[in-house]
Order: structure tokens, then C-alpha cells, then sequence
């Protein structure tokens, strides 16, 4: 499972501000009752889903630094699933999933050539593979196989690194 903070710190921070949200609710509980500790919860979240929003769009691309030699090139194919969003929740996706790791294959197998380095990123969420394929393997450029159109734009707003998309499998 991938952390869904960016960092310890932001993590941390969390986690402060859990518990002064739950501090608030208590004290309006015990200065006003039960009403206070409603409305002091309401008037808790909607600051929490106002900075969340805020800190979401406000967020930039992530500069994936080169790894390796400087004159090698790495590029991630990534591949994602041919199944809907309602499949993907009700069933098992383990055919799709191989599907997509043997055409993710297959265009590495294409790639290869001197100085380039070739990795894939399947997995049931793409954005998250990429992210630990950037993490793990590096990448100069993202290429993105057919299956998932907003993937690419999705791509584009986290990463600076070149995201194209391939029209044919």
C-alpha cells in the first residue's frame, strides 16, 4: 500500500491536526453540550475539506531526478488495465492485469537499444505504478500504452518528466 502523505512530515502534521480538531469537538462538547460539539465538528471539517481542496490543486509536479550514468536514458511503459472502474471493484482482475503486463512487455521488448533502459509500471491504480516505478527504476520520459485516456493528463500534472501517449498497442 502506497502512504498517501508526501512525506513524514506531512504525515506528522496530520496528525497534529487531528487531534486539535478532536480537542475542539471536545471542548465545545463540555462548554456547550451536545449542539456546540455538532456544530463545532461541522465547522472542523469543512476547514479540513477547504484545505485539503486547496492544498490539491495548488500542488506541482514532482521532478523525478535522472538515475544512472548521465549519457543512459530510462523510460517507463506503462499499461493500464482494459477494465472499468465497476469491474475493477467487483472483480478479480488478475487476467487483466496479466494482459496488460504482457503488452507492457512486449513494447519493452521493442525499446531496447544502447544506453536505454526500459521498465514497465502495471498495476490496478497507473498513477501509483508510475509513481513507485519513478521511485525505484527513475524515468527521463513516461510512455503510456492505450486503455485509460485521462491517465495521460493525470500524468502530466504530477510529473515533469515527458508523459506520451501510444496510439497502437
Amino acid at each position: 500500500m502506497r502512504n498517501p502523505f508526501r512525506s513524514e512530515t506531512a504525515a506528522f502534521h496530520f496528525l497534529l491536526l487531528t487531534v486539535a480538531a478532536f480537542a475542539v469537538v471536545a471542548v465545545a462538547s463540555r462548554a456547550g453540550g451536545t449542539v456546540a460539539a455538532i456544530v463545532a465538528w461541522a465547522v472542523v471539517s469543512a476547514v479540513a475539506v477547504a484545505l485539503y481542496a486547496r492544498g490539491r490543486a495548488s500542488r506541482e509536479p514532482e521532478t523525478v531526478g535522472h538515475v544512472g550514468p548521465p549519457d543512459e536514458r530510462r523510460i517507463v511503459v506503462v499499461a493500464p488495465l482494459n477494465a472499468s472502474p465497476l469491474h475493477r471493484i467487483a472483480n478479480d482482475v488478475d487476467a487483466e492485469q496479466a494482459q496488460a503486463k504482457m503488452r507492457a512487455a512486449a513494447v519493452v521488448g521493442s525499446l531496447g537499444a544502447p544506453h536505454v533502459r526500459v521498465s514497465s509500471a502495471v498495476g490496478e491504480d497507473p498513477v501509483t505504478a508510475v509513481d513507485d516505478a519513478l521511485h525505484t527504476f527513475g524515468g527521463d520520459e513516461i510512455l503510456v500504452l492505450p486503455g485509460d485516456d485521462s491517465l495521460v493528463e493525470r500524468l502530466r500534472e504530477r510529473y515533469t518528466v515527458p508523459v506520451t501517449q501510444l496510439d497502437g498497442d
